[in-house]
């Protein structure tokens, strides 16, 4: 009988380590979200910023508008670039 209560048990951590990941997915999916949200808000609100979004788009074409937007918000440097935030350079 003691095997069993240690094998309900498992499953009942288990389920609830899972529980606690899919949360914590979930909180980073939604501030990644808003993160991009704020870097479209910058970038077409302010020429510049604007400007450094098509210089940095032109430069990393694979990349989605959506994710160098992200890039942008991260990274507030005047001469960043998607190819040195990610190592390639």
């Amino acid at each position: 009988m003691s095997i069993i209560l240690n094998l309900a048990d498992l499953v009942n951590e288990k389920n609830q380590s899972s529980e606690l990941w899919q949360a914590q997915r979930q909180a980073d999916r939604e501030n990644t979200n808003a993160m991009q949200d704020a870097g479209i808000v910058q970038i077409t609100s302010d020429p510049d910023a604007y400007l450094r979004y098509l210089n940095c788009q032109a430069d990393n074409p694979s990349y989605s508008a959506g994710n160098v937007a992200l890039v942008m918000v991260q990274d507030q440097s005047e001469t960043f670039s998607v190819q040195k935030t990610v190592g390639k350079v």
